[in-house]
Formats: structure tokens, C-alpha cells, sequence
């Protein structure tokens, strides 16, 4: 007898899984149970991620789970280090400057700015219309062996 799940039992909306699911280029379909289950597999592995996070935050003597609790969850757990691409280091701005990987852009932004893949200086477009972007540019040049860093 095969039980019937409901949606509401998930925090994730199947929806969502569902398109999540699709992404992957060799999927054909999946069933119901199927999306239910990764959509529980997904929770469970969010809640012990948050979990662990939390923890290394209590150990630090901090209330507030910050990007470092997570960061260091995942470079210091073997189970979790195919995340690490995706959880890098911080750097602090001042040290990217310093190293001259960003530069300071002192032109105010307009609209006839583009990103120009021949220049070795472009200014990024905000993703969104009230996103707020830095007066800094990305340093490209191909004589650098390290690679820039865009920030916005």
C-alpha cells in the first residue's frame, strides 16, 4: 500500500524540486514519491548543515550563525567538501584593492555602460533596478597569472 504524500508536510515547494529536478540534462521523469523524496532529502540535509553551522557558531561563543560558521562546516567536514566551490573564503575588500584585483572606479555609472570583453576594464550592471553597486571595476588583464574578482 503505497502512502499518499502531501505537500504541506514539506517546507521546500514540489513545484520548485520539480524544476530543480529538470535541470539535470540526462532526466527524463520522476515520479511523485520521487520528487517527494528529494524534496525530504533536500530539507534534511539544509536542517543538518544549518545544525552543524550552529553549533561551530555556540563554540565561538556567538548567538548569530554567520558565512564563516558555514565556510568552516564545510572545508572541515570530508562529508560536505564537494561544496566547498560554492562556500569560498572571504577576502576583505581592502586586501583586494591592495592587491590590485579591484580597482576603484571614480566615474559614476550610466546607462550606455556595458560590459566590453575586449577592454581590460568593464563596469557591471546591476542585477536589479534598487541594487546598490560599489564604485569598484574588475581588473582583467590577461599579463596577471591570478585571476580578478568582480564586487558589487
Amino acid at each position: 500500500m503505497e502512502e499518499e504524500h502531501s505537500e504541506s508536510t514539506l517546507s521546500l515547494p514540489i513545484s520548485r524540486i520539480k524544476k530543480l529536478i529538470k535541470l539535470d540534462p540526462d532526466h527524463v521523469s520522476s515520479t511523485e514519491s520521487a520528487n517527494y523524496l528529494l524534496g525530504a532529502a533536500a530539507e534534511l540535509f539544509i536542517m543538518n548543515l544549518t545544525e552543524q553551522a550552529s553549533f561551530h557558531a555556540k563554540t565561538q561563543k556567538r548567538k548569530k550563525i554567520s558565512y564563516s560558521d558555514f565556510y568552516e562546516v564545510v572545508h572541515n567536514n570530508d562529508n560536505l567538501l564537494f561544496m566547498k566551490d560554492l562556500v569560498p573564503k572571504t577576502v576583505p575588500l581592502q586586501q583586494l584593492v591592495n592587491e590590485n584585483k579591484v580597482i576603484l572606479n571614480n566615474k559614476k555609472p550610466s546607462e550606455d555602460d556595458t560590459i566590453d570583453e575586449d577592454s581590460t576594464l568593464s563596469t557591471p550592471q546591476p542585477a536589479q533596478p534598487k541594487q546598490q553597486m560599489l564604485p569598484f571595476m574588475m581588473k582583467n588583464n590577461s599579463d596577471t597569472q591570478e585571476d580578478a574578482v568582480m564586487i558589487e
